[in-house]
């Protein structure tokens, strides 16, 4: 059986607790690309060298996650409430997000 945790404050479900799922994604927000005549007529090598001067050393991972992350969790009644008032912690302590949301787990 699988045993499920709110993952803000760190109580252990009931088998008949509700459980709320939050889930977020963080994505880059991109310009609309428009493409031009010129634009394909033109030579992009110096642009393309560029762009792999700045990504060397980087990790597939870290580039993916610069536009792109998500997270899921487990939310009790009491803390999806705290939550759905605060989702950016807005208003709350002035302790670091690590600490307000997850510093039980």
């Amino acid at each position: 059986m699988i045993k499920y945790v709110c993952d803000m404050c760190g109580r252990e479900f009931d088998e008949d607790d509700l459980i709320y799922d939050v889930k977020i994604e963080v994505k880059a927000k991109y310009k609309e690309l428009e493409i031009s005549l010129n634009d394909l007529l033109v030579d992009h090598m110096d642009e393309i060298k560029e762009l792999i001067e700045k990504t060397k050393g980087l990790t597939a991972e870290k580039l993916q996650d610069d536009v792109y992350k998500s997270y899921s969790f487990h939310l009790c009644y009491e803390c999806r409430q705290r939550y759905i008032k605060h989702p950016l912690g807005r208003g709350r302590s002035n302790l670091p997000i690590d600490k307000r949301y997850f510093g039980k787990n």
